[in-house]
């Protein structure tokens, strides 16, 4: 078994060992979207990201929140509860709505005063993935985010021996994929994006690719049950991963 191992260069780039090889996330900052009516806490988080690779983006209400969601995608947003306006379960509920038939699922972080879960409407699907209570640190916050965005800069494979010569081939294959999940998914050809995913699910993970095998599994699972909804958001998240990964030999 042969693994993958990386090193840094002079100049911080991070290398793949001669005769070795790695698979590279290029990780460019994150958009983030903050709704907070309080100008103090739009510019605490300001400062707090001010030296990081991330663009920050402000809204005072709810209802500023989602046209500026609409307006351009965002990776993660951080939705106060209590706004005037629009509070921040209205505005997160209406983003889920659009992105579900546009874009990938963005991360949606609630900003509370320390209330509880109860505190979302009862019978409804959580629109937040998580809570963050105020008052909160440096520190704190930004582990929050960046362990909500899931930023890796190397992604390390163990690979057995050739599977370097397979691996190219392998991400290209699932790119011409992508276009093709498209089309059937706007004729309605379910069993054609079951079967795909279905093999997604059986091949990522054994040529390295943990996260192909999780979306193979949820298009398969989407398709099964007829969702267009989730379909449309696991191709995103497919075209999304593949955009990211650079393979270095």
């Amino acid at each position: 078994m042969r693994h993958a191992t990386e090193k840094c260069s002079q100049n911080g780039a991070k290398e793949a060992e001669s005769g070795e090889f790695a698979v590279q996330e290029n990780v460019p900052g994150r958009r983030i979207l903050l709704a907070d009516d309080s100008e103090d806490i739009r510019a605490l988080v300001a400062a707090y990201l001010e030296h990081t690779p991330h663009h920050l983006e402000v809204a005072a209400d709810g209802r500023e929140a989602v046209e500026k969601f609409c307006a351009g995608h965002f990776d993660l947003v951080l939705m106060d509860i209590q706004m005037p306006i629009m509070d921040g379960y209205t505005a997160a509920r209406a983003i889920r709505r659009w992105e579900a038939k546009r874009c990938p699922r963005a991360v949606i972080l609630a900003l509370t005063g320390g209330a509880s879960d109860e505190d979302a409407p009862d019978g409804e699907e959580r629109v937040c993935d998580a809570q963050l209570s105020k008052p909160f640190r440096m520190q704190t916050f930004l582990k929050v985010i960046e362990d909500h965005l899931r930023v890796r800069d190397v992604t390390r494979a163990s690979l057995s021996p050739g599977i370097e010569q397979l691996v190219p081939k392998y991400l290209d294959d699932r790119n011409g994929e992508v276009p093709v999940l498209e089309s059937a998914l706007a004729v309605g050809d379910y069993e054609t994006i079951r079967v795909l995913g279905h093999q997604l699910k059986g091949s990522g993970t054994p040529y390295g690719f943990a996260a192909l095998s999780q979306i193979g599994r949820g298009l398969e699972l989407a398709a099964q049950s007829k969702l267009p909804g989730e379909i449309r958001r696991q191709i995103a998240a497919l075209g999304d991963y593949l955009g990211r990964v650079k393979v270095i030999v």
